[in-house]
This record gives C-alpha cells, structure tokens and sequence, in this order.
C-alpha cells in the first residue's frame, strides 16, 4: 500500500489510446471534407468551370470582354470571344432583340477574335441581352447569352 500510485489496467490503456486515434482521425476526415466542400462552392459562387472541355465537347465558346461604347448617342460593342472548345468554330453571329449586330469569321480552338460592332435599335437605360451563336466547322451550334445594360 504506502502510497504508491495504482497501475493503470492496460487494456483500458490500449482502449483509450484507440479512442483518440479514432476521434483524430474522424477530426482530420471532417476536414478535409470541409475543405473539400469549400472548393466546390467557390467555383460554383464564382462560376469557374471545372473542365470546360469535358463539359461542352466540340463547340464552346467564352465571351472575354463585352464594351459598350457610347459616342455622342450612337452605341457600339467592341467584343471578343474565346473558342474554349476542341474543334474550330466557322462563325459566331451576334444578335440583340433577334436582329443580327454582326459576325466574327473562324476561330480555332484555344484562339480569340475580337470585333466593333455598331448598335441599332437601343435606347439608354435599357437592358438587352447579346446573343452569340457559334458555328462549328461540323455544324455543331453553341449560344452564350450576355446582358448588356445601356
């Protein structure tokens, strides 16, 4: 007796020894699915594409930069336009309110082109939607739609 201190059972030992391997080990899983969680959302709040090719094979294109230009009340839109897809694009065709704005000739995949295009038919304070119709060179056809607000 005199006072010495009680061994501790080694079987409680090893158990509790197991117990915290599992806690931690649940505590790092949780994590990492947090993390993992947390990139999906971010990509999904920002609309950044996963793999633009694998979701749009073939024909698929970006708008990089939509400007207005407004001179002395006569508008403009200065555009261009990424292929971001795996084949060549032959056209894309812009149109607002169904009336077509212009045209861009081909495009190859991973390539940009850019145009001036002039506005008819909008007002200031309007609000519009640009359409862009892509043309592959197999007929494939892909329409971005971007708003525009004057």
């Amino acid at each position: 007796m005199g006072g010495g201190k009680e061994k501790e059972d080694p079987i409680v030992k090893y158990g509790r020894r197991r117990m915290n391997a599992k806690f931690f080990g649940m505590v790092v899983a949780g994590l990492i699915i947090l993390v993992i969680l947390g990139v999906f959302a971010f990509n999904f709040i920002h609309g950044i594409p996963y793999n633009s090719s694998a979701l749009h094979p073939g024909v698929y294109i970006v708008v990089e930069r939509a400007q207005l230009i407004n001179s002395s009340s006569t508008y403009s839109l200065y555009t261009t336009v990424k292929n971001a897809g795996t084949i060549p694009i032959s056209s894309v065709s812009l149109s607002i309110s169904g009336a077509t704005v212009g045209s861009l000739s081909s495009i190859a995949p991973g390539a940009s082109a850019s145009g001036t295009f002039p506005l008819r038919g909008i007002s200031s304070g309007g609000a519009y939607f640009i359409v862009y119709t892509a043309t592959s060179t197999n007929g494939s056809v892909y329409q971005e739609n971007y708003p525009l607000i004057t």
